[in-house]
């Protein structure tokens, strides 16, 4: 499936929309990732925003958005493994969500609260760096 989405790069690439270093397999792994997590992020803030799927126009957002954040992230796990792969969505979209809470939901936080989210990005990081044994 993965060759399909390098031509349709490739395409891309030919008409100017983007540059030619997304073109690369792994680079479009890791766009894969990136936009899985971005349609999390989008996802489990419109959660918020529907306000108990009262509020239709953020329910469907919420809806399409984990369908098409698992939807990348499946194509994602045919080449970066499962552990790697679900500690960094979760982690990067745990530290995202934080701050989106924080900044647009003026949500409070505390000492714990940034211990906590540091230690679950040193886990990833650790995962990252060193979780990748026997592949």
């Amino acid at each position: 499936m993965l060759y399909n989405i390098e031509i349709l790069y490739m395409l891309l690439y030919k008409r100017g929309l983007v540059p030619l270093f997304f073109c690369r397999r792994s680079y479009v792994i890791l766009f894969l990732l990136a936009l899985s997590i971005g349609l999390e992020l989008f996802a489990t803030t419109m959660l918020k925003a529907s306000d108990g799927f009262t509020r239709p126009l953020q329910t469907i957002g919420c809806v399409l958005g984990y369908v098409g954040s698992f939807y990348t992230m499946t194509h994602v796990l045919n080449y970066i493994p499962l552990s790697i792969t679900y500690a960094t969505w979760s982690g990067v979209g745990l530290v995202m969500t934080a701050l989106i809470s924080v900044f647009i939901f003026s949500e409070g936080y505390n000492m714990y609260t940034i211990l906590g989210i540091g230690l679950i990005v040193v886990g990833v990081v650790i995962l990252n760096l060193w979780g990748n044994v026997g592949h």
